[in-house]
């Protein structure tokens, strides 16, 4: 009986060691898919961020593309419609003008017309040689004379002045149709570009009420631009700072250098030196604080072909679609894709840097100020080299979200003081 039970015992034991080892055989089995099926859900789940992200980033880049071109369509429609007011009023002046010649030259149409006719009865009762021969004396025949003579020298200035007021009206009215046919065309022209800016208008609405859905990932990439931009802003300002410690340790050395050497001239008896003429200095081909000055609202475009503004100067807040504030140092330019980014004044490479978000970066010298090129896939340029306005410094690189464009960020700063490059571009 004992050894019954004790085989039971034993073949009980066995059973539920089997079912066991099969449940822990399942259990290992399932936690490896389920960890397979979560390793492929994350990394779908990665995938669906990074491709709604780059969304966003396509998104905020066609916005702030339409956004710069509703600026410039703005400054054209406030141009154009200075342009046509100036017309309104120069064609109401034109009208005012006719009206006034018109009056005049009726006036001497009647004037003339009357002396025609007198002159006519004149004639009838006689020549002219009967009326100066009838006269009863010499000194009468010669006051005839010489009424007649005047009265053709009136008669030859009415015509005259008539046809010269004829002339004028006919010009004025040529003048009010030129100026009607502009100002035609320019109202056609203003409606246009009004059309236009409103379509514009209504792309940006419906791309800021796209991003207001994508809130969350708008917030993180404009996180990302903001800091990247103060990166490199970082970077700029250690460079400067870098650049003038070492100007201060190389005046420091001249002037050590300087009074040494007075020191160990003074210790000799030297005999004074004979006047000498004045030699000419060479002329220092160093651009200077002054030249660069003075280039204030003259300089050229940084970018070597049409190129539309798309990011302006100053702290921008986006309330519309995102709490996320953004400082821009400079001005970004958008333009085709192959757009080359170009100096826009002579100076000296004072240094070319590799940026995240930027790629390359070129920093010139003038004097005491100095432009930032930022957004550069292609270098043509050196540290230390001479360049003149306009020299091309680099391919400008393609936008990640549009292979058809490409950008550029441009700054000016005196020193570390940083400028609105817009008060400086012609």
């Amino acid at each position: 009986m004992k050894v019954r039970v004790l085989l039971s015992l034993v073949l009980a034991a066995m059973l539920l060691a089997t079912a066991d080892a099969r449940t822990t055989k399942r259990t290992a089995q399932t936690v490896r898919k389920e960890q397979q099926a979560n390793a492929k859900k994350i990394a779908g789940t990665k995938k669906q961020i990074k491709t709604t992200l780059e969304e966003t980033r396509r998104e905020l880049g066609r916005l702030q593309s339409i956004e710069g071109q509703i600026r410039e369509k703005s400054a054209r429609e406030n141009l154009l419609k200075q342009r046509t007011d100036r017309l309104k009023a120069a064609s109401a002046q034109l009208a005012d003008s006719i009206s006034a010649t018109e009056k005049r030259v009726d006036r001497l149409r009647d004037s003339y017309g009357k002396s025609l006719r007198a002159m006519r009865r004149q004639r009838q009762n006689g020549s002219n040689l009967s009326f100066i021969f009838s006269s009863s004396s010499f000194s009468q025949a010669r006051s005839r004379t010489r009424y007649l003579r005047e009265l053709a020298r009136w008669e030859n200035e009415k015509a005259a002045a008539l046809k010269a007021e004829v002339l004028v009206l006919s010009k004025q009215r040529a003048a009010l149709d030129s100026a009607t046919q502009r100002l035609s065309l320019s109202l056609d022209t203003l409606q246009a570009v009004r059309r236009s800016l409103q379509e514009e208008k209504s792309r940006a609405g419906e791309i800021v009420s796209s991003l207001k859905k994508q809130s969350a990932n708008l917030n993180k990439v404009l996180a990302e631009q903001q800091r990247i931009s103060a990166q490199l802003d970082k970077e700029l300002n250690r460079i400067i700072e870098e650049e003038a410690r070492r100007a201060a340790e190389e005046a420091k050395k001249a002037e050590e250098a300087r009074r040494r050497k007075e020191k160990s001239d003074s210790g000799k008896t030297v005999s004074k030196p004979k006047p000498e003429k004045p030699v000419a200095k060479p002329a220092d081909n160093k651009v200077t604080h002054g030249d660069f000055a003075k280039a204030k609202g003259r300089l050229s475009s940084p970018v070597d072909r049409k190129a539309t503004i798309v990011g302006t100067f100053g702290r921008h807040s986006h309330e519309e679609y995102s709490k996320v504030e953004i400082q821009n140092n400079g001005l970004d330019f958008e333009s085709e894709a192959g757009a080359n980014a170009c100096s826009v004044f002579p100076g000296t490479v004072s240094m070319v840097i590799v940026m995240e978000g930027y790629r390359n970066v070129v920093l010139i010298r003038h004097g005491e100020y100095l432009t930032v090129y930022a957004g550069l896939e292609t270098l043509n340029v050196r540290k230390g080299q001479q360049v003149e306005a306009g020299t091309v410094l680099g391919r400008m690189v393609t936008e990640q979200s549009d292979s058809s464009k490409s950008r550029l960020h441009f700054e000016i700063r005196h020193e570390k003081q940083k400028l609105n490059p817009a008060e400086w571009l012609r």
